[in-house]
């Protein structure tokens, strides 16, 4: 069976926003799955089909070009969740594009990025999965600019690409000039975001190493569960990484937040071997782990991460993991 394709709510969330903006009316919107309480949950996937969907409506009903504009300016690195952190505490522009070639998928399975760098220029070519449709057209289109956009959040607004190369023919390329500032060409095989590769080795202000070090590790450990663990365990352990430092969600939350009920989830996690509190206990193990090693972290804000409403309870349940207190797995690391 193929892989289904899915991006996180939390960025089309925006692209609901924004074509609320443009007519597009909510009704019609929920007629069709997208739901605004739906997507405000951040640790929801919506799949590539009605990504595209919702992008062809609001094509047949408004001025597309203006609306992926807005849209774009809509965005920040946050709106990239984990990754966008990531991204942000990294050292340089380089660092940064390494971290999204390398964790991309785990927030967007849509597309992937690669960097190549040809001096004096270097480009950020995009690969969309899929068969072709004028959504999946658009969505390069909106990835592009807002590429632009997350790039000027880190590096200043004066920042302009060398050219960009949208997929689509028949496309307005105006509004896309007066916004990225550079040519627009058009019927690319590919999308393409070209720059100068001396941006490459620019410093971002953003920049921490400790947190750098922390979200490298972190999201190792989402890829490595990704790859190794079920394909609904792996969806579970990814809400409870997110919710956990607002405290232990409950199983309901979870299970709306991966599109099941509660029995359901529980019934499936069963059938694949696991259960609802084994694999809460997986992902504490998995994170304190990498917490412990940020020594800018202090006991209790790592029990705070990993959901805990008092450090005591931490320290408990860390030495029924590994026998030892989180300091004394702290200085032994160390």
């Amino acid at each position: 069976m193929p892989e289904q394709r899915r991006i996180h709510a939390q960025t089309i969330w925006l692209q609901y926003q924004t074509s609320r903006d443009y007519g597009i009316d909510e009704a019609e919107l929920a007629a069709m799955g997208l739901r605004g309480e739906a997507l405000t949950e951040p640790d929801a996937m919506v799949p590539a089909e009605l990504v595209y969907r919702h992008l062809e409506l609001v094509a047949s009903r408004a001025d597309i070009e203006s609306f992926v504009v807005a849209l774009a300016r809509a965005h920040s690195v946050s709106s990239m969740g984990v990754l966008g952190f990531a991204i942000k505490s990294a050292a340089s522009v380089r660092a940064a594009l390494l971290r999204l070639r390398r964790y991309q998928h785990l927030t967007n399975t849509l597309a992937a990025f690669d960097v190549l760098e040809h001096k004096p220029r270097a480009v950020l070519v995009e690969q969309r999965f899929g068969p072709v449709s004028l959504g999946q057209l658009l969505a390069t289109e909106v990835s592009l600019l807002t590429t632009v956009q997350i790039w000027r959040g880190l590096l200043g607004d004066q920042i302009a690409p060398s050219a960009l190369y949208v997929r689509r023919d028949d496309v307005d390329t105006g509004p896309y000039e007066d916004f990225c500032r550079c040519p627009i060409y058009v019927g690319a095989e590919r999308g393409r975001f070209e720059f100068d590769a001396s941006w490459l080795d620019l410093p971002l202000a953003s920049a921490d190493a400790d947190m750098a070090v922390y979200f490298d590790r972190t999201l190792d450990n989402m890829a490595q569960s990704s790859q190794q663990q079920p394909e609904l365990v792996t969806a579970v352990r990814q809400v409870l990484a997110r919710k956990l430092p607002d405290g232990l969600p409950a199983v309901r939350e979870v299970a709306s937040a991966v599109g099941m009920s509660v029995r359901t989830l529980q019934r499936r996690l069963k059938a694949e071997g696991s259960s609802f509190a084994g694999v809460v206990d997986q992902v504490r193990v998995d994170l304190a782990t990498a917490y412990l090693e940020n020594r800018a972290l202090t006991i209790s804000e790592v029990a705070y991460l990993l959901g805990y409403a008092e450090a005591s309870s931490f320290s408990r349940a860390f030495r029924r993991w590994h026998g030892d207190s989180p300091e004394g797995y702290r200085q032994r690391a160390g």
